[in-house]
């Protein structure tokens, strides 16, 4: 392909958006019932204030794959990180296979459980650099990575980011089915499998990839071990800290100890506070505070590696130059869904009103087209979800329905999500081990039409059963 093709596909849909607002007039919902419907077509200015309004909301997804970059090119250079990767390659160089398939497992369990599943792109650059030294693909390496997150969002048991959301604003308990999660998870993992054997990617190439992102392949004496725990406590620190745990758990623990530790004084002033500064509760850290809190860490790993000032400044633009690319693109990404989120309101209640209120009498078919109707126009389920949850509940509105539409959206969602070039996760991989969009397609188009049967199959039993 082209090397722009990417860009122009993410801008042709986003005229396509923008065509849609002169087409489809935006309906104002108020009580399960549309009080207004009318046109509300972007003009010219209107984009320039959506390019603004995006640009704002969601700087904070390239912040983060910028810090990512910072972190990988200090521990580049800071001693062990080369060990680490060597120590990995040679444990599983007979047994590739079997780090291929706990690198997926990895990725889709820490998403269907954890906080906010971008935070695993900290742990992308090691796992790539450790499949490429054993010779996989770049397809393989992805779909190992940025695409086992999308099937733990798929198949997501206490994700905040989408089983989170999904609870709370459908009034649905943190366990409520929780054995059918469970067992949606464990089918997911296994069809995944299953697939990848009969496709024949399990077995590595011929050739090891001499090209490897974020990696410089060097001579290292020092010990591994501390930069092994060092990413494992950072990676896990985070997913706690990003997980909501008020709403997703009921749990008051992490704010209350965030408040005794801030109403420490001393002579009436909070040490906590005047020495580190503004910290937010466990629970409630967004991107830009993962970004700062990996920005921190990479600062006093060269300070105690006592790597100079002029060595560490080359070591973060070396990481900045890796990813500027994909930070760039993530944020292009939501610009192009801009037209349809982030004016209010918008076509997408008029589109999400009529489907559920044309189809109230078969939770199935509600199940099945709004999800996929969202992923088509939003990027987030925890976005479409929290904007048109009362639309959803007033056309339905009891716990099973709910659970089901619920299910319904993580899953559809998510499937369209591992093809679709306006998902953040998939555009991040994209761009981050230079894959074409067409090549990822051809190669992806397989399991997700398996996921598109398997959640039609479960939505469909879960309605006759429940």
């Amino acid at each position: 392909m082209k090397k722009y093709n990417l860009f122009k596909i993410l801008l042709i849909g986003f005229f396509i958006v923008v065509a849609l607002t002169w087409i489809i007039p935006a309906a104002t919902v108020t009580s399960g019932a549309i009080e207004s419907s009318k046109l509300s077509p972007i003009g010219v200015l209107d984009i320039f204030r959506i390019l603004i309004l995006t640009l704002g909301h969601y700087l904070q997804y390239g912040v983060l794959i910028l810090a990512i970059g910072v972190f990988y090119g200090i521990l580049n250079n800071a001693g062990g990180y080369q060990n680490l990767i060597n120590y990995f390659e040679k444990g599983f160089k007979k047994i590739p296979k079997t780090f291929l398939m706990l690198t997926f497992t990895l990725f889709m369990l820490l998403s269907a459980i954890g906080g906010n599943h971008f935070v695993l792109l900290i742990l992308v650059p090691f796992f790539v650099t450790v499949l490429f030294k054993l010779k996989y693909s770049k397809l393989v390496a992805m779909l190992a990575t940025f695409g086992a997150i999308i099937f733990g969002n798929f198949a997501s048991i206490y994700g905040f980011e989408v089983s989170g959301y999904i609870n709370y604003f459908l009034e649905l308990d943190v366990n409520y089915n929780i054995l059918v999660k469970i067992a949606l998870f464990l089918l997911t993992l296994g069809l995944a499998y299953i697939l990848s054997e009969n496709f024949g990617i399990l077995e590595p190439g011929k050739k090891a990839n001499k090209e490897i992102p974020l990696y410089i392949d060097k001579k290292d004496k020092k010990s591994f071990w501390p930069i092994a725990i060092l990413i494992d406590v950072v990676v896990i620190f985070l997913l706690i800290a990003t997980y909501n745990w008020k709403f997703g758990a009921n749990s008051d623990f992490f704010i209350d100890l965030h408040q005794r530790v801030l109403d420490f004084e001393i002579l009436g002033v909070s040490i906590f506070q005047s020495v580190v500064g503004k910290v937010e509760s466990i629970g409630f850290y967004n991107l830009s505070d993962v970004a700062i809190i990996l920005l921190f860490v990479s600062a006093m790993v060269a300070i105690f590696n006592k790597m100079k000032i002029d060595e560490t400044i080359d070591s973060a633009m070396y990481g900045l130059k890796e990813v500027v690319k994909p930070a760039a693109y993530i944020v292009l990404a939501n610009i192009v869904l801009g037209a349809a989120t982030f004016v209010s309101p918008t076509f997408l209640h008029t589109l999400t009103f009529y489907t559920v209120d044309l189809f109230k009498d078969s939770v199935l078919i509600v199940s099945v087209f709004l999800p996929i109707l969202a992923g088509i126009f939003t990027n987030s389920v925890s976005f479409f979800i929290s904007v048109f949850s009362e639309v959803i509940k007033s056309g339905l509105g009891n716990n099973d329905s709910n659970f089901i539409i619920g299910l319904g959206f993580q899953m559809f969602h998510s499937a369209i999500m591992l093809i679709l070039p306006t998902s953040m996760i998939i555009i991040a991989g994209l761009t981050y081990l230079d894959v074409s969009f067409k090549e990822w397609v051809k190669f992806s188009h397989k399991y997700v039409y398996a996921l598109f049967a398997l959640a039609f199959s479960v939505v469909a039993i879960l309605t006759i059963i429940l």
